[in-house]
């Protein structure tokens, strides 16, 4: 995962990225299919800020100035795809939901499991890009999961929460993914998420908790047999992340 969309999802998801980092490495993630035919000059309009700003941007992350992280970008996202199509052709979906059932707390129906798996793929392919909303750590373990994604043309980005959660303004028309391994966060920001719920019929909560009353009926839930926040319940999100790219890159094509 050592690419540049790598250190571009994890500036939008730090808490200390300021505000003008953030706008441009997001749509810089927008832009990741047509990177060869952006300029800067496109990209500062995007961003409502200067050239300089821009090439100031890139020579943080480490280049001499936009055409070399350009370059670098476009380098380091066909090696990527090429990786992630060898990984996707050796992948067996049997496997996969084995891993999941064995990481599982008591009896877990993968039929139902898979089946709302899918309908959640639906949306995410039908919507203009997927958000996540979580805390620090259960969202972190979902990077592979964005980067891939990105890789199949989906515009994927988390959001920092801290103990301040505000919703970008694109949040309202995407497929948002709130990651929270025990549902806390619901409690925590109820009421941006009781907005959220009420504006957004394609809000997915990805939880060991299973009912949500004060949200809207609307959303859906897509369970983690989980006892507790540990490092099984943490292995099992990795594998249930795993499960949805995959299922993705074979119902919608690769790469």
């Amino acid at each position: 995962m050592n690419t540049v969309i790598t250190m571009l999802l994890i500036l939008i998801h730090g808490i200390f990225t300021d505000q003008l980092e953030r706008e441009i490495a997001l749509r810089l993630i927008e832009s990741a299919d047509d990177i060869e035919k952006l300029n800067v000059s496109r990209l500062a309009g995007k961003c409502q800020c200067s050239a300089a700003s821009i090439h100031k941007f890139c020579r943080r992350l480490g280049f001499d100035d936009f055409r070399t992280m350009k370059a670098q970008m476009k380098l380091t996202m066909d090696v990527r795809r090429g990786q992630l199509e060898h990984h996707m052709n050796w992948t067996k979906e049997e496997d996969v939901l084995k891993r999941i059932s064995a990481l599982s707390y008591g009896d877990t129906d993968i039929g139902l499991f898979a089946k709302t798996a899918a309908e959640i793929n639906r949306m995410i392919h039908e919507s203009p890009r997927v958000i996540l909303l979580g805390a620090g750590f259960p969202e972190a373990l979902t990077l592979h999961y964005q980067e891939d994604m990105i890789m199949m043309h989906k515009t994927v980005y988390s959001v920092p929460v801290g103990y301040k959660l505000t919703m970008p303004a694109d949040v309202f028309d995407s497929t948002v993914l709130v990651i929270s391994l025990t549902g806390r966060i619901i409690d925590y920001f109820q009421h941006q998420f009781i907005e959220l719920t009420r504006r957004n019929p394609n809000v997915v909560m990805i939880s060991g908790k299973t009912s949500f009353s004060q949200l809207n009926d609307s959303i859906k839930i897509l369970p983690l047999a989980i006892e507790g926040d540990n490092e099984d319940a943490n292995t099992l999100l990795v594998e249930v992340m795993r499960y949805m790219k995959y299922m993705y890159y074979m119902t919608y094509g690769g790469c």
